[in-house]
């Protein structure tokens, strides 16, 4: 089953906007990457929910940073809620999402 997303009402910051190193992403995935025949029950399982949100961070930021909707929302935290789902709906294809479930409060 897939893990929950919590988003914010103005969207997906991206992870590690400014790294330090050009070729961060590479080295964070090496970092977590293959488990070795050592490797501990913990350290695996960390490892993969580590690449896992990384990869989905990377997959919403990326679908939604530009993203736009046709409706015109009241410019209040409820409306502010409400175009983040119409965006997520719109970008569900791209997300390789079938069906969803939204809460907003």
């Amino acid at each position: 089953n897939p893990l929950p997303s919590v988003l914010s009402r103005s969207g997906v910051v991206a992870f590690n906007e400014r790294p330090s190193s050009s070729d961060m992403y590479e080295k964070m995935l090496a970092l977590n990457g293959e488990a070795s025949y050592d490797s501990g029950f913990m350290s695996e399982s960390y490892s993969q929910a580590f690449v896992d949100a990384y990869r989905q961070n990377s997959i919403l930021h990326g679908s939604l940073y530009e993203m736009t909707t046709n409706t015109i929302f009241p410019e209040t935290r409820l409306g502010d809620q409400l175009e983040m789902v119409a965006k997520l709906i719109k970008t569900r294809v791209e997300r390789g999402k079938e069906r969803e479930l939204f809460y907003v409060r």
